[in-house]
């Protein structure tokens, strides 16, 4: 079911022969297609392809061991050939009716072809097409979707606009039970690295169910219970979730809680990821279940019930005998109405709360990016290492007004050349800091900068202005959901105090003079690589004093000396964003110089950014092929040509191909 990018996959084999061994010509000839390599140089690295049946060339005989033997090159030419033939001639059930004849399908990536398995499976299609037939019996194709969405929940978001765009997306959605709602949201949540949300709605749907386990208790002595809406929805209206001015698809009525929060985080995570990643968001989320529980009718009181749905006679895509049951209640047994109190790990509160109330913002992570310990020179990922806690670095990213007009991001498959293509390796760069976690650290979101706003940030101050003329540029910010005009990082809040985490010195094992002074009301160490150390507010009482507790975690990892010098320039004048900026670049010159054991800035540029790529992008991948033969191996040594993997700030699968 899940298919690996570059792999080819055979359900099939008939072959006849006049051999005496079959074990042995079986074992030769999966050797030997194992070996078969049917990757097109047409498609997308990240594209799939259903053969229906490939009538290959007659083989000649296969001799020798079974461990060495080869199919001849002759042949494996003609049967790259019939697939190429294939693929010219492919069908794309993404964009229409197959042709009862088609001998191929061609899906972009995996979110594809998970939305057209759901959308064939809403429409009862699965078993007429031969390129599901493998998925199993019918009476199983329901379970077999749901896995296929669940095991993959990195393209579910791109799955589920898919879906959207053929208005198949509430459809699908409300097949799911509420359990398998909550598991999905639970997978999304921690795949794409949103912890501040997860920890929210894991909250929330506790509150709820305790609702419906209060309401349906209640119910038998009232008798308000009102039998219009799938099990476990309480009904929000007139309240509005957080996500409904960019996915209005949520507000159908015949969607569980669960069901909708799939819809509103799948969907914003594809067409507001900026947005969504925003704490003020999970605040929000939280204010708005708050607004729900609470009783909205004077006649709500405690041993009411609220109109709640139960099992209803409305025809739905559930499979048979599915239901979500109530919790049952002891006879006699008093049961507290529900109320949303604070969530594991502290309360969230907005200007909503009420007086009196415990608060507690919710928070990003500083710029507390850290890496272990690399070999002098190198570049290579490691483990985080735990840092100072400076209540002045935590900023929160404000989330755009519910009544402004949303901007989505819709990112299609597209394809760029580039005279660029380098800057990608400082998606690596990003990743080796611990400004953004990888694949090694899903839980860990980063700084609320979009990265691909740190490439395009970084991209400008090494390539200079040649950037804004190269495709890649617009690429950048299409990625970015803003325009390619805006300048990137607009809506970036740095924190306004800088301390370098002590992971980051490690290549600097040298002992050096530090030079230090106290200017415009803050404290500033400058290292000799003329990249900044320390820039903070400066506190009550002697700066000796500060600086000696500011330094103090530096001085078990290097030896240095202090000396007190003159300001020579500032750059506190500056936007929040030039000021982050001149904290961080003249690290990174440094980090590269060293890295790639070059002096001269203008090298460093041309060695990192100057490649000629050709770039393929889909909803859920960014493939950067280069060419082998001018890859310089000093980049190769310092780990920049690594392929990332699965990036959470991204969304995506990124990968570098080399030919």
């Amino acid at each position: 079911m899940r298919f690996e990018a570059g792999n080819t996959y055979i359900e099939k084999v008939h072959l006849r022969h006049s051999a005496d061994d079959d074990l042995a010509l079986r074992l030769c000839l999966e050797q030997a297609l194992s070996g078969l390599r049917l990757q097109q140089h047409e498609l997308t690295p990240s594209a799939i392809v259903c053969f229906r049946r490939i009538r290959a060339p007659r083989l000649r005989a296969l001799t020798g061991p079974y461990h060495s033997v080869r199919l001849s090159p002759a042949w494996e030419r003609t049967v790259i050939t019939l697939l190429e033939q294939l693929v010219q001639h492919a069908a794309r059930p993404a964009h229409g009716v197959v042709p009862a004849n088609a001998e191929a399908v061609l899906f972009a990536d995996y979110a594809e072809w998970l939305a057209c398995l759901a959308g064939d499976w809403c429409e009862g299609n699965i078993s007429s097409r031969w390129w599901w037939q493998s998925l199993g019996k019918a009476l199983e194709v329901l379970q077999v979707v749901i896995r296929a969405w669940l095991d993959a929940p990195e393209y579910v978001p791109a799955a589920l606009q898919h879906l959207s765009r053929h208005g198949k997306a509430v459809l699908f959605t409300r097949s799911l039970s509420s359990n398998e709602a909550n598991a999905l949201v639970h997978s999304l949540t921690r795949r794409f690295a949103l912890p501040e949300l997860q920890t929210v709605l894991e909250a929330v749907f506790d509150a709820n169910r305790q609702a419906i386990r209060y309401v349906g208790h209640a119910a038998p002595t009232t008798g308000r219970i009102e039998h219009t809406e799938p099990p476990s929805t309480v009904h929000t209206a007139p309240h509005a979730a957080p996500w409904q001015p960019w996915v209005p698809e949520s507000t159908d009525h015949g969607l569980c809680l669960e069901q909708q929060c799939v819809l509103g985080i799948g969907l914003m995570l594809q067409r507001a990821p900026t947005t969504l990643r925003a704490p003020s968001f999970a605040s929000a989320v939280w204010q708005w279940q708050r607004a729900v529980l609470q009783p909205t009718s004077p006649r709500a009181v405690p041993g009411s019930a609220s109109v709640v749905s139960v099992p209803a006679s409305t025809p739905t895509l559930e499979s048979p005998g599915r239901r979500v049951e109530m919790a049952p209640t002891a006879q006699g047994e008093s049961v507290t109405p529900p109320t949303l109190s604070a969530p594991p790990g502290g309360h969230i509160g907005s200007p909503l709360s009420e007086p009196g109330e415990v608060q507690m913002t919710l928070q990003t992570l500083g710029t507390g990016p850290v890496i272990s310990s690399p070999e002098h020179g190198q570049l290579p990922p490691d483990t985080a290492t735990p840092q100072r806690h400076d209540p002045g670095t935590e900023r929160t990213t404000a989330m755009p007004a519910l009544n402004q007009t949303p901007v989505s991001l819709e990112t299609c498959a597209t394809q760029i050349d580039t005279a660029l293509g380098g800057v990608f390796y400082l998606l690596n760069l990003g990743l080796f800091l611990h400004l953004y976690g990888d694949f090694t650290t899903p839980a860990q979101p980063g700084i609320p900068l979009p990265i691909w706003d740190f490439v395009a940030l970084l991209g400008q101050q090494l390539a200079g202005t040649q950037i804004h003329a190269d495709p890649v540029w617009s690429l950048l910010a299409n990625l970015a959901g803003r325009d390619a005009q805006e300048a990137p990082g607009k809506s970036f809040v740095p924190p306004d105090v800088w301390r370098v985490p002590v992971a980051w010195l490690e290549p600097f094992p040298e002992a050096g003079l530090w030079h230090w002074d106290v200017a415009h009301g803050r404290l500033w160490v400058q290292h000799p690589e003329q990249f900044c150390i320390l820039d903070v507010l400066r506190e009550a009482g002697g700066p000796l004093q500060q600086l000696q507790e500011e330094l103090l975690a530096y001085s078990a990892q290097v030896a240095f000396e202090l000396q007190r010098v003159a300001l020579a320039s500032s750059v506190h004048d500056a936007s929040a964003l030039e000021r982050w900026l001149g904290w961080l670049i003249p690290y990174v010159w440094a980090r590269l110089q060293r890295a790639l054991s070059i002096a001269d800035r203008d090298e460093v540029a041309r060695l990192v950014c100057e490649h000629p790529a050709r770039v393929w992008v889909t909803a859920t991948h960014l493939d950067i092929c280069l060419a082998l033969e001018t890859l310089p191996i000093a980049l190769r040594l310092a780990g920049l040509d690594c392929d990332p993997g699965w990036v959470p700030a991204a969304g995506r699968y990124i990968a570098f191909h080399f030919e």
